[in-house]
């Protein structure tokens, strides 16, 4: 009966998981098309009488600006433009989103930002003219070195100004052909070369296309330029990945030579560091949806409704088709995959490691808790209480920035530290919970008083209640994978943190969403899978085992 029993949950859970990945699938499968509806035609002009002209267009009541959270560009757009009503979005991609839609008349960026996200689409542009005028520069120390490096990266970029060869980059990285978004590699630092080594900080969020990852190497505008830099110059690099906070506190302090990324030149960041002389020029731009597309602004001069409407049909290429197409243009493109494969990679590594060293050093704390010595126990219950009431990302966060922010795998041993602790503190509570099952917590009271060494204690409490123990063990399993989701607060390149990243580059979302959760999924299943075939066949329970209240002496069985 209880076989019947166990068979029909387990059907039960494989249905539900099938449906799952189906509704998935189905949600996808009717997005698409109709963002579709937002990609490039073949019949798309670009030259159309558009609705807004310059930016002054938009300094009026009844027009919608969208705006990032966290930039500059809520207050610049609010000084410009008075009369517009702005909305604030918590990312780009839900507001350049919104705007293929038509819900928003324009979105408020850097030029350099727009120009990138042009490069994907026909059906928006930018409307001529700033809100406001920036330059955009490396930065560099206020010491010796860094005065040095900034004069000679000045020479240098004013060389390329003069022959051409900025043009070029710009035309390589803000240019509509996608197959030459490529950088050299990076002069690395080698102990055999004669050479000058510099430290480059670059931003782990990227700043696209002045410098990101592309399948983990260094790629973008700022990018060629430094290597061009190092060949001229004879100098090598070593390249320290943080986030842009880092990468200005660590510049400013002297820990890194020079950073790079599309970053602004301010009065305010001047006062704190070296800027040399500006490798892009723009500033605080709008985007635009072309009329021929607007939802409300009705069809463009010279195109009629139905002509419209075979263009729109046209990108309706069908669900699957469309798919295909997204995945391929999410993933394949810029070998964005090897990015998503690393991600699974460092989840996997931070996940097993964590369960395996914190289920010996649980049982470690739970031993030195109930049965150590006065220091032991007291650090051991100490170390139980901390972690019981400091979320996980917390203890993460202080051991990254307290002990291994400067670390070249700083963020991966931070994570397994943090989450080592945690399973450990869940290991502890799962043995204490199951050894006080067992006949009123006579086994955990004579483990206590050392009638049991520690490989009979493990032994007799898996023989009267191991199913129970390993099921609680694998549901701490499930959880601790689940929170793994977490450490890319401290730049770890897990799958949320990659998934965050292909996004902001591909501007998609539900194709990498689909894609993190079905491997969330994956892993959940195999690990607990394999679990699970110990618990099938564990089908005592404590009621078996009603001897063990003779249990009295040591070594007694």
């Amino acid at each position: 009966m209880r076989q019947r029993s166990n068979r029909a949950v387990k059907w039960a859970l494989i249905i539900l998981s099938c449906i799952m990945v189906l509704c998935i699938l189905l949600t996808s499968a009717f997005a698409l098309p109709s963002f579709a509806e937002g990609e490039k035609t073949e019949n798309s002009t670009e030259n159309s009488n558009e609705k807004y002209t310059s930016v002054s267009d938009f300094d009026k009541s009844d027009v919608t600006l969208g705006v990032v959270e966290g930039f500059i560009f809520g207050d610049v757009a609010s000084q410009k433009l008075p009369n517009a009503h702005i909305v604030f979005y918590p990312d780009r991609e839900a507001a350049f989103k919104d705007l293929t839609f038509g819900k928003v008349d324009g979105v408020v960026d850097d030029d350099a930002i727009i120009r990138s996200i042009l490069r994907s689409t026909d059906n928006l542009y930018m409307v001529e003219g700033y809100l406001e005028n920036s330059d955009y520069a490396f930065i560099f120390s206020k010491n010796d070195k860094g005065e040095k490096l900034s004069e000679s990266f000045s020479e240098y970029i004013k060389s390329l100004k003069s022959d051409g060869t900025m043009a070029e980059l710009d035309e390589k990285w803000f240019g509509n052909k996608t197959n030459n978004k490529k950088s050299e590699d990076i002069p690395s630092y080698s102990a055999d070369e004669d050479k000058q080594n510099i430290i480059l900080a670059l931003s782990d969020d990227g700043s696209i296309p002045f410098s990101y990852l592309s399948a983990e190497k260094p790629v973008g505008y700022d990018i060629d330029v430094i290597i061009g830099f190092c060949k001229e110059y004879n100098y090598s690099v070593t390249v320290k990945m943080t986030d842009f906070e880092d990468m200005q506190k660590g510049v400013e302090e002297g820990r890194y030579d020079l950073g790079c990324g599309g970053i602004t030149v301010t009065e305010e960041r001047k006062q704190k560091l070296l800027f040399c002389e500006p490798d892009y020029s723009g500033g605080v731009a709008i985007c635009a949806l072309r009329a021929e597309y607007s939802q409300s602004g009705g069809v463009a001069p010279g195109r009629t409704g139905s002509s419209k409407m075979k263009d729109l049909e046209a990108a309706r290429e069908g669900w699957f088709a469309s798919f295909v197409r997204h995945l391929k243009y999410t993933f394949v493109e810029e070998n964005r995959y090897l990015l998503f494969t690393k991600g699974i990679l460092v989840t996997l590594i931070v996940s097993i490691t964590s369960i395996i060293l914190g289920s010996l050093f649980g049982f470690i704390l739970y031993k030195g808790s109930k049965r150590g010595r006065l220091v032991e126990k007291i650090f051991s219950r100490v170390v139980l209480w901390l972690v019981q009431g400091v979320p996980a990302i917390m203890i993460i966060m202080l051991l990254f920035y307290s002990f291994y922010r400067n670390m070249a795998v700083g963020s991966l041993l931070a994570s397994v530290t943090g989450f080592t602790f945690v399973f450990a503190e869940m290991c502890s509570r799962n043995i204490d919970k199951n050894s006080k099952c067992i006949n009123e917590g006579k086994l955990a009271d004579d483990y206590r008083l050392e009638y049991f060494d520690d490989s009979h204690f493990v032994k007799e409490i898996f023989n009267a209640n191991g199913k129970r123990m390993l099921e609680d063990y694998r549901d701490d399993i499930i959880l601790l994978i689940k929170m793994s989701s977490v450490i890319g607060y401290v730049s770890a390149q897990d799958m949320v943190k990659v998934f965050d990243k292909i996004r902001m580059e591909s501007l998609e979302t539900m194709i990498p969403l689909i894609a993190t959760t079905l491997v969330y999924m994956i892993i959940i299943k195999i690990i607990t899978g394999i679990l699970g075939h110990f618990i099938k066949g564990r089908d005592v329970v404590a009621e078996d085992f009603d001897d063990i209240d003779e249990l009295d002496g040591p070594g007694e069985d």
